[in-house]
């Protein structure tokens, strides 16, 4: 039956045809309820008229629709309207690898890739007893981000129909669907792929499938199909007596390549390769060496699956089934260092685009933890094993980052909601530890003890793996000016604890940080090199960041000791410069993890957003906007430029123009606040080697007043609404409070405190109440209390907030949460202020977690709000990079002072 465009079959409307073929046409249809796209197939009149045949291609679509998995397209459903069967199937947008093929072979690299990837999904197919039976290019589609979909699954043979099926087993041998004009170029285009037993018309299993594919994989090789006739007859004929022509590989064809295609193409299904997984494996280790290989650690094979287990010891497979590029290196000729790829599904991303670390490598090099997350959600951890292709989620770790390995590799530690964890790769639920801030890293030492930094401002502390003991090992040195000690390494051994110390006034920020070793047992303190974030690599090499490059010195982690020349040894490195990581980590076994990339984009433009959503992008050009103000009259904002951290100065934005003029010039002034006269600003900066809050003429007329001054950091969060106090948060070791100093000079306020951090107050336009946001929870949430008494305190975010706005009517509060701006209307009922409703307006590119950079700000009318919007694309982030053995020719790589 013909549709035409327009027509509409139940809740599906007709688009535009695809294809016909012998088992039917297919059609692109849109669902009017799920506003997606489908595609429609109608079945063939003998298969919809023959009960029998009907009621079992039911059964079997059943079982197709319970596949999932990114390589296949997948089943929606079975529908009937007007006595005609019908499938609705997933649209797949891209072009068949047969449309490609016709312009060629693919690169080595591209068809390794693409024919792993129909493995992948052939492979979930025949573990659920699901045999495809017309598996060829034009079943393949190819998106347009890389991803590989294999179709027509959903008229495949189920392997539980036995030959003693009153159903006739070759009802569905050769279904197709093709552009193809005629129907002869139909039945050859399936022909071309049969499996010798199927050309016979033999009962057939998965075997035939791997045949198929054994076909496709020489397709996509040579751009040439491996049997060619002019008739079935002639197919049919070379297919059961002519030998494939090896010659026509291309010459560098891997030997293992060439192996597995002679052993798809066995014509005796007894000899044939028995399970396509294989195939995956193979192809996913293409051109790995076996020096390389033995770094990945398998188990112990049993007799029974000694081949298999044999073969996944050797694997590096891809995420999701995707196959990596490979890259083999020999920068040092004595140890091969073997690259590759791993690359998160799409849609899914690394969370590195904040100021925590992101990825951690097990000691013996086989797995990565990491953390991830899908669109604006929660970020979770996830562990890769290098010897398998799934990535899984670890229970109970959201909202985790900062991983590392205990010494055994049994357990992960990581920082969550406010606390130190660890978790068992065994299973079970992570286990709380200890409270942590805004935490900065952490380290597993051979003892079981745990070394880590609590907060921005912090030392390093440790504990025991109980967690019921914890003190500080270091002191933060105010004659130094450091604020704080982070990022933590422990040595071989556990005598020694390597960390990047930060501090306040340091004009290369923490490119020009000085890196330290700490004696665990008494103290002492070593100067080792000037960069952040290091790692120890076995053989003897300390690396670390600097300006997204990596740099070693040779180090005896015994007995530490600094004063060797930096070499630099692996550019692109992603870090972000406001805290000093770098996203990388160094197994035991010499195994190299990175993030790849140059310093995360930090240029952005400021856009105003009304409630309805539309925008107005503000003049000028990009700048590294850390946090803004808007004036009081509505037409300039005061903007924090630079790198963040306390770095940067303080320049007003004409939002009109989008011009600027600079207010600050010492390189360690930000969160400026304006003053209600629309005269002044109250601001936070580094100052004599303390954090002071401050207060000037904006127009720089008058000489800076000191208000509040400290050795711990201050950040400054806004003004009462009558000018005569500002508020701050003075941060210590692991919380923080909220204080208010009078604008005309005299004693500091502690105004809301509590055991847990308090942070980014903000006082009601009448005065009376002060929004903020408290970890009580375990979590980062938006509160607000009475300011002149205790009691009264209601939570008004529910899945966690940051950065609160008071509406000018004091009766609406606005706050950043999930990624987007929130809006919740209150009311006074009992002596608390409480949320009525709450809606979510609009996405907003938040900078971090804990929301250090101010993403947004309210106009004084209420109605529209200026957003700090990054500019160019952003970074996908889902790629990891692994160098195998990379740490063995390390040393080489220092004496030839190569990278």
């Amino acid at each position: 039956m013909t549709l035409t465009p327009g027509t509409r079959l139940g809740p599906y409307e007709i688009i535009s045809p695809l294809g016909a073929g012998g088992m039917g046409e297919v059609y692109r249809a849109r669902d009017t309820r799920l506003g997606r796209e489908v595609a429609i197939k109608s079945l063939p009149a003998e298969l919809a008229q023959d009960a029998e045949r009907l009621a079992r291609f039911e059964r079997e679509a059943k079982l197709l629709a319970t596949l999932n998995h990114p390589n296949i397209a997948g089943i929606h459903g079975l529908e009937e309207v007007g006595g005609t069967r019908y499938l609705v199937l997933e649209f797949v947008d891209g072009e068949t690898l047969a449309a490609r093929l016709a312009r060629g072979p693919l690169p080595m690299e591209d068809a390794l890739q693409v024919c792993a990837q129909v493995a992948a999904g052939v492979e979930t197919a025949h573990d659920a007893g699901i045999i495809h039976r017309d598996l060829k290019p034009g079943n393949v589609m190819l998106r347009p981000d890389g991803t590989v979909k294999v179709l027509d699954f959903g008229l495949a043979k189920s392997a539980a129909v036995g030959a003693g099926s009153s159903s006739d087993p070759n009802l569905t041998a050769s279904p197709t669907v093709t552009n193809m004009a005629t129907s002869a170029g139909m039945i050859l285009g399936t022909a071309a792929y049969m499996s010798p037993e199927q050309a016979r018309g033999k009962s057939t299993d998965r075997r035939t499938d791997i045949w198929s594919f054994g076909c496709v994989l020489f397709e996509c090789l040579t751009g040439r199909a491996l049997f060619e006739g002019d008739t079935v007859s002639d197919l049919i004929a070379k297919i059961l007596q002519t030998t494939p022509d090896w010659k026509a590989l291309p010459a560098d064809t891997p030997r293992r390549v060439r192996a597995l295609l002679e052993r798809c193409l066995t014509r005796d299904p007894k000899l044939r390769l028995r399970d396509i997984g294989e195939a995956r494996i193979l192809l996913s280790s293409t051109t790995l060496d076996s020096d390389a290989l033995a770094a990945i650690a398998a188990p112990a094979p049993s007799r029974r699956g000694r081949n298999a287990l044999v073969m996944a010891g050797l694997v590096i497979a891809s995420v999701l089934g995707t196959v990596l590029a490979l890259r083999v290196t020999t920068h040092a000729p004595e140890a091969k260092r073997v690259a590759l790829s791993v690359f998160l599904p799409k849609g899914q991303r690394l969370d590195a685009g904040n100021e925590n670390d992101v990825l951690a490598v097990a000691p013996d090099g086989s797995s990565i933890v990491f953390a991830a997350s899908a669109g604006t959600g929660t970020h979770h951890l996830y562990i890769r094993r290098l010897d398998r292709p799934e990535i899984v989620e670890l229970a109970g770790t959201e909202e985790g980052s900062n991983p590392f390995f205990s010494p055994d590799g049994e357990w992960v530690g990581f920082f969550a909601k406010l606390h130190l964890l660890k978790t068992s790769l065994r299973g079970g639920t992570p286990i709380v530890l200890a409270e942590a801030g805004s935490y900065r890293g952490g380290a597993w030492l051979e003892n079981g003890s745990i070394v880590y930094s609590p907060t921005f401002a912090s030392p390093l502390f440790m504990m025991d793996v109980s967690g019921a003991h914890s003190h500080a090992i270091t002191v933060l040195d105010s004659t130094r000016s450091e604020r704080t000690h982070r990022w933590p390494c422990a040595l071989p051994g556990g005598k020694w604890v390597v960390f990047t110390v930060g501090v306040t006034n340091s004009p290369g920020g923490y490119d020009d940080a000085t890196i330290e070793a700490v004696s665990i047992q008494s103290g002492e303190r070593r100067v080792l090199a000037h960069g952040g974030y290091a790692r120890y690599a076995p053989g003897g090499q300390l690396v670390f960041a600097r300006n997204g490059s990596l740099y070693a010195i040779p180090l005896d982690p015994d007995d530490p000791r600094g004063g060797a020349t930096a070499v630099p040894v692996l550019d692109g490195v992603l870090g972000v410069k406001t805290s000093g990581i770098a996203f990388f980590d160094i197994a035991r076994s010499g195994t190299l993890v990175l993030v790849p990339g140059t310093e995360a984009a930090a240029e952005a433009r400021l856009v105003w957003r009304d409630l309805a959503g539309r925008t107005t992008v503000v003049p000028g050009e990009p700048r590294n906007y850390q946090f803004f103000d808007i004036s009081p009259d509505g037409k300039s904002a005061l903007a924090q430029i630079g790198s963040g951290g306390g770095d940067g100065d303080i320049f007003q934005i004409d939002l009109a123009r989008g011009t600027s003029n600079q207010v600050t010039f010492d390189g360690h002034d930000g969160t400026p606040y304006w003053t209600p006269d629309g005269q002044h600003m109250v601001w936070s900066r580094v100052h004599g080697g303390m954090v002071q809050i401050a207060r000037r003429s904006v127009l720089g007329a008058d000489s800076a007043s000191v208000l509040a001054r400290s050795r711990l950091p201050l950040i400054a969060t806004g003004v009462m609404p009558d000018g005569s106090a500002a508020l701050y948060s003075e941060y210590g070791n692991v919380n923080s409070d909220i204080w208010s100093v009078p604008i005309g000079g005299g004693a500091a306020r502690d105004i809301v405190k509590d055991p847990q951090s308090q942070v980014a107050g903000k006082i009601s336009p009448d005065g009376q109440w002060i929004a903020y946001v408290t970890t009580e929870t375990g979590a980062r949430e938006v509160c607000v209390r009475p300011l002149n008494h205790p009691g009264g305190r209601t939570q008004i975010s529910q899945n966690g907030g940051i950065t609160p706005m008071w509406a000018p009517s004091g009766r609406v509060l606005y706050y950043v949460s999930g990624g987007g701006l929130v809006e919740s209307i209150l009311s006074i009922r009992g002596g608390a202020m409480v949320a009525d409703s709450t809606r979510y307006l609009f996405d907003i590119p938040v900078a971090n977690s804990d929301g250090s950079i101010q993403a947004v700000g309210i106009d004084p009318s209420g109605k529209r709000f200026l957003v700090r919007t990054p500019e160019g694309e952003p970074n996908e982030l889902r790629e990891i990079s692994v160098r195998l053995n990379w740490a063995a020719s390390l040393g080489a790589m220092t004496n030839q002072g190569g990278r």
